[in-house]
């Protein structure tokens, strides 16, 4: 059976994960934390289904899962027969017993118990089942360091949102970026640690990084400084990066590139310091919006306008007047925005 072809409530429904989610089978726990660290890109699935499972078997009540057992006996019996034997499916080797054939009554057991999970899973598809996520950010013109439960550290840059995860297993952690963050994660070889900053999905393993995400520009980006990660956007095998390189991945166009990085330029934030490289409008307003707090208009006629430069723990408005005097305009200043002309 081709497991990666296998969608939220294929995982629920098949008896070898069941007993991976209710941690009843060492072999079938163990099968499984192997193959989903091999498979990241279907923890999104794996951690749905998961949330399935925990709706069906903990907090579903009885006399509804009683009401959807006869319903499904109602459609049952409106059916042709199921041949059995052309329903085998291979499941994952258990050392410590043999498969034994069902008997009819096992058979149409189980049935109900997957017509049920199907029902429920089919009543609830369009509603998502989270797991329990939770969220840090810090403000604008402001930096935050926060630890994770897995003595991981994440550093978050002005403007930053977070949240993560862990799987009902504790065999995975997933962070969702939205800002930029650099990531020191703790060497656990019995953990898959995901990080997901917009199409872009990273796995680590005892590694440090930089990793920013911001919708509004549509790109996704990693730069590597130790250890080694996986990289998986477009491609499903991932790209491994090695230290100083970095991969970027742009929604727009759908390109992925990959080069090495200047390590002050690319983690200059940390110390207050503040790099731009041909550098366009939107990048220079993003920055300044993030950083600073301020909203930035312009108004010139400069709409290709581009700026390399660097700044070292200094005030808004003596980077907008560098901006500005590179690209021969003028600005101005209202509240809490500023005019290029």
């Amino acid at each position: 059976m081709d497991f990666k072809l296998y969608k939220a409530e294929d995982f629920a429904a098949d008896e070898s994960f069941i007993r991976y989610f209710q941690q009843s089978d060492e072999h079938d726990v163990a099968f499984w934390q192997h193959w989903i660290r091999c498979n990241p890109d279907k923890l999104a699935e794996i951690m749905a289904a998961e949330s399935i499972l925990a709706r069906l078997l903990g907090h579903l009540p009885q006399h509804e899962f009683d009401a959807e057992q006869a319903r499904m006996l109602a459609f049952l019996s409106q059916q042709p027969a199921v041949d059995a034997t052309a329903q085998e499916r291979v499941l994952p080797p258990a050392p410590r017993h043999r498969l034994r054939t069902f008997t009819a009554a096992a058979v149409m057991a189980g049935i109900l118990v997957m017509a049920g999970i199907w029902l429920f899973t089919a009543r609830t598809r369009s509603r998502p089942q989270p797991l329990n996520w939770t969220s840090f950010s810090s403000a604008p013109t402001q930096r935050t360091t926060i630890e994770l439960p897995d003595g991981s550290v994440i550093q978050l840059n002005a403007g930053t949102n977070i949240q993560y995860a862990i799987t009902a297993a504790k065999d995975s952690l997933i962070v969702k970026l939205d800002g930029e963050a650099f990531f020191t994660i703790a060497r656990n070889e019995n953990r898959v640690f995901i990080v997901q900053g917009g199409d872009m999905m990273v796995k680590v393993l005892g590694t440090s990084f930089n990793m920013s995400y911001y919708p509004e520009s549509g790109k996704s980006r990693v730069a590597l400084v130790e250890g080694k990660v996986k990289v998986a956007v477009t491609n499903p095998d991932g790209v491994i990066l090695v230290p100083n390189e970095s991969i970027t991945y742009n929604a727009a166009e759908a390109t992925l590139e990959k080069s090495t990085f200047d390590r002050s330029a690319e983690l200059g934030w940390r110390d207050n310091k503040l790099y731009f490289n041909h550098a366009d409008f939107p990048e220079i307003a993003l920055q300044l919006k993030r950083l600073y707090n301020i909203t930035c208009i312009n108004r010139s006629k400069v709409m290709n306008m581009q700026y390399t430069g660097h700044f070292d723990n200094v005030g808004y408005k003596q980077v907008v007047a560098s901006i500005c005097f590179a690209n021969d305009l003028q600005y101005s200043i209202a509240n809490d925005t500023v005019f290029i002309q």
